[in-house]
Order: C-alpha cells, then structure tokens, then sequence
C-alpha cells in the first residue's frame, strides 16, 4: 500500500479516532521511505489529545487501524520514543491530522 493509499485509509477513520482522543498518527519505517515489503509491519506514532491517552483508547486505535488497513501495526506514542531512536524516526516520519 502506497503512502498515500495509507493517509487516505486512516483519514477515513477520522470520526472514530476523534472519539478515541487521538489528534494525530505518524507513520514511519518502511512504508513511510517507500521500502515496505509484503511482510513488513507498519509502524505508527500515535499523539493523543491530552488527557485523552488511555490504555484502552491505545488499544482501541490499534485494533481500529488494524482492522482498516488490513495490517498489522507497530505502535507507540511519542512519550514511549527512546531519546536514541526519536531523532531517526523523525527523518521519515509524516503525519495524518485527526484533530486540531
């Protein structure tokens, strides 16, 4: 799935993530330097709305995102970037606005 093919497919979850607190999704890796393969996962930062991150609105956002791009997902949130790799994720990653 091309990037944009995977920014489309999370906008339209837009509705459902709003209600699950996230404001953004950051997708990094492979997909995001176009270097995916079949069997590479797709790794994503997902930033909450303050407040608004939860073990169950995490869980929620990962299954929901799952089950839309029919993949399986690596996720984090930005407080559970390692200081080491936050600057490499940083190269590639581009963002999907959920809410402002």
């Amino acid at each position: 799935m091309s990037i944009d093919s995977l920014k489309k497919t999370i906008a339209d979850q837009k509705e459902t993530l709003q209600s699950l607190g996230v404001k953004r999704v950051g997708i990094f890796g492979s997909h995001a330097r176009g270097e995916a393969t079949v069997s590479s996962d797709l790794d994503l930062l997902i930033d909450f709305i303050p407040g608004k991150k939860t073990y169950k609105n995490f869980f929620r956002t990962t299954t929901l995102l799952e089950d839309a791009l029919n993949q399986r997902v690596d996720a984090l949130t930005p407080e559970a970037l390692s200081p080491y790799i936050k600057p490499h994720i940083q190269n590639d990653l581009t963002y999907v606005q959920i809410a402002d």
